[in-house]
């Protein structure tokens, strides 16, 4: 099976603000209890705007459209 390189991770909390970055890095520690402070911190990054995610999703399916996908 191939390994999957992500780009990003999507926090869906259904419209409500959460307590960010507090809430976000709880749950990173709740899962991997064993993770570094500077691993943690480094992944728990601002969010990006919907416009990064829409021209990127925009690039792919341009890039899709090319390849004949």
């Amino acid at each position: 099976m191939p390994a999957f390189e992500f780009d990003a991770v999507v926090f869906d909390v259904l419209g409500t603000l959460v307590d960010e970055p507090a809430g976000i890095r709880a749950g990173i520690r709740a899962f991997g209890p064993a993770l570094a402070d500077p691993v943690v911190d480094d992944l728990v990054r601002p969010p990006a705007s919907s416009d990064r995610f829409d021209l990127h999703a925009e690039g792919l399916a341009d890039l899709a459209d090319r390849l004949g996908g």
